[in-house]
């Protein structure tokens, strides 16, 4: 099974979600006209998934968009979670029938698969209604202490973090430079004590 740095949390849900999102994330350089299709996929798959988990899931052969209205209605999904299949459906659609696609969108939908992934993965393990993206504060903060021992600021890579909305983003871009900011500050003092042991 392909890996993913960003998808494999799903794994206790269903590969096959692993799976697509991995191979999303693949073929985004290369190719984001089949990340696309494969984003649609995953965002199908989702949403059976969680239909089954509460017992509305029905055929498997049901539209997408009669399924994600089914859900809507039913009051499992609601505002962004609802936005984001939808636009996870029409984006994975054009690059389907239209063999459109382009990095923008597919990033776009990259962005839209892990939100609903966490969304879905919260909801089942937090024992939370599944009503909308949540954002926490706490686990991101832990994932930015973490990183912050692997990321130098003078170097030229770059490091590449999704985040489930623009508001979350924020809190991720603030909590990673207090993280680095801490780490390199930890690292100096180090440095400076064993120097002076030394001297």
């Amino acid at each position: 099974m392909p890996e993913s740095l960003n998808f494999s949390f799903l794994v206790v849900h269903d590969q096959q979600l692993v799976r697509l999102g991995a191979l999303a994330e693949r073929y985004f350089a290369d190719d984001p006209n089949t990340c696309l299709i494969k984003l649609r996929q995953f965002g199908e798959l989702l949403a059976q998934l969680a239909a089954a988990n509460i017992g509305l899931y029905e055929v498997a052969d049901e539209r997408q968009i009669d399924l994600l209205n089914r859900l809507r209605d039913r009051g499992l999904i609601k505002g962004e979670v609802d936005r984001l299949f939808h636009e996870l459906r029409k984006i994975g659609n054009q690059a389907t029938h239209e063999l459109s696609g382009n990095h923008r969108t597919a990033l776009s939908g990259l962005k839209y698969a892990l939100a609903l992934g966490i969304w879905f993965h919260r909801s089942l393990f937090c024992g939370l209604q599944i009503v909308g993206v949540v954002e926490a504060k706490r686990q991101s903060k832990d994932v930015c202490e973490a990183l912050a021992q692997h990321i130098d600021p003078s170097l030229p890579e770059k490091t590449l973090i999704f985040c489930a909305t623009d508001g979350h983003a924020d809190i991720v871009v603030n909590q990673l430079k207090q993280a680095v900011h801490s780490h390199i500050m930890c690292r100096y003092s180090q440095i400076v004590s064993q120097q002076h042991r030394n001297s």
